[in-house]
């Protein structure tokens, strides 16, 4: 029984092509009795159910619309349904994960990077990840990177990728995309022992920018775990500035506590067990846009909470 993770990438140009593929894998694990669980669009889940007969009712079906918002969210999804599954009996499960990826190069690179996190994040799980990749709707370029984020593709033949890249390489090579700003800051601060006053400055500015009250609070909430990150790590202390934009607010934490070393730090979730990595983690599930950018001088945190 295979219980590492098999993550592949499915290059598909019709609808027949992608039912020629996925039918017979899906009938062969539920025959096995894996778990099926596909995550994919509306009208791809009304021809699978059509496709699969009476093996549609063994399959969970989730919309990949309401799925694919937010990378670091659909990591925690994946990871509270795999736990289900397990606490059910399932062994093993297979999963149609039909990315989202956006019409913007920001939104592309962000869910390029959330593919090739998940080789490190599901890398001992007994799952089977086949992730479609429609060649009639999205850039050269994305379809391009699928070679690069799947251990295996399926093209005219199921193979195993010369191109691929481990996340540790990948993610460093691929930076996250901050959230563009113009202008001077509306608010910078210094950071030193104490964030109390950095939650009044951070909560003030918020209503200010008259952002929803839940939203001023996961705005604090999220820049109060940056900011102790740089006082417990950082060698005490760093600068904050933050912009009143059309959108909402940006958040900028920098620090000069020599650079960040894992690529992977606030994408992968931490566990339970971890006595680090929780702030990076509370910080991107709070925001809209989260991009780390490190040298040998120290790390930039920028983060986006919109209205």
């Amino acid at each position: 029984m295979n219980h590492g993770l098999e993550h592949d990438a499915l290059i598909y140009g019709s609808d027949e092509s992608l039912m020629s593929t996925l039918v017979p894998w899906l009938h062969e694990g539920l025959e096995q009795e894996d778990g099926a669980i596909v995550a994919t669009t509306a009208p791809h889940i009304d021809q699978l159910r059509d496709a699969l007969g009476s093996d549609g009712d063994s399959v969970s079906f989730l919309s990949a619309d309401d799925l694919y918002v937010h990378p670091v969210q659909t990591i925690a999804t994946w990871q509270r349904v795999l736990s289900d599954a397990a606490d059910t009996g399932v062994t093993y499960t297979r999963i149609v994960g039909e990315v989202r990826f956006g019409a913007t190069e920001d939104l592309q690179t962000s869910w390029t990077r959330y593919e090739s996190a998940l080789n490190a994040v599901f890398e001992r799980s007994p799952a089977w990840i086949v992730c479609p990749y429609d060649v009639r709707t999205l850039p050269p370029a994305v379809i391009d990177q699928a070679w690069r984020t799947h251990p295996t593709v399926w093209d005219s033949t199921r193979r195993k990728s010369d191109r691929y890249e481990v996340p540790a390489r990948l993610l460093r090579e691929i930076v996250e995309p901050g959230r563009a700003v113009t202008g001077p800051p509306s608010l910078e601060l210094q950071i030193d022992g104490s964030v109390s006053e950095v939650r009044e400055a951070v909560r003030a500015l918020g209503r200010e920018a008259r952002l929803p009250r839940s939203r001023v609070e996961e705005l604090v909430l999220a820049v109060s775990e940056l900011a102790g990150n740089t006082v417990r790590h950082a060698g005490g202390g760093g600068r904050l500035a933050l912009w009143i934009t059309s959108e909402g607010i940006v958040c900028e934490v920098t620090d000069h506590g020599g650079g960040m070393a894992d690529p992977l730090a606030g994408l992968v979730p931490p566990k339970p067990s971890a006595s680090a990595g929780m702030g990076l983690w509370i910080a991107r599930q709070l925001s809209d846009s989260f991009a780390i950018g490190a040298d040998g001088d120290g790390t930039t945190v920028r983060i986006a909470v919109d209205r």
